[in-house]
């Protein structure tokens, strides 16, 4: 991936966000006891907190997909030269003890101040969530988003 100081003057640079709610935001998992009750579970953790793992693991894929643009995240020294701003706002992400996950929420690209797209999200793993899966899982709306873009993927 390329970094923030080494980004070309005429690259376009694409913001990457990934929204959670605050009490998922960590770094120990939430998962669910019973149909009413969920536990932080110390014992499986991120090695960043959850928004911050998705959000790097969502950018590494999109930098391998294409390596035309750059995506930065919004800490990033690059990200005030981005014209485009690509948000996943996850409203709920849901890990069993057995492994799997549930995570629902939207999508949204906008270009300068203005919403050009936005889709809602859903996806069920059962395997073990990892961020790659999760990024995997969002592959499809990665695409859809990124055709509103008009981003060519690697060798097409």
């Amino acid at each position: 991936m390329t970094t923030a100081g080494a980004v070309p003057e005429r690259t376009q640079v694409v913001r990457v966000a990934v929204s959670v709610p605050q009490a998922l935001d960590r770094r120990a998992l939430t998962v669910r006891v019973d149909a009413v009750r969920y536990t932080i579970d110390d014992r499986y953790q991120w090695s960043l907190p959850f928004g911050a793992e998705v959000e790097e693991a969502l950018r590494t894929r999109l930098a391998a997909r294409y390596p035309a643009y750059v995506f930065v995240s919004d800490l990033s020294a690059a990200a005030n030269r981005a014209d485009k701003r690509l948000q996943f706002v996850f409203d709920r992400y849901e890990a069993a003890r057995k492994g799997g996950a549930v995570a629902h929420g939207y999508c949204s690209l906008r270009a300068g101040n203005q919403t050009v797209w936005t889709r809602p999200f859903a996806f069920h793993t059962e395997a073990e969530a990892t961020p790659e899966g999760i990024a995997q899982a969002l592959q499809s709306l990665l695409d859809e988003v990124l055709s509103v873009c008009v981003l060519e993927p690697e060798g097409r």
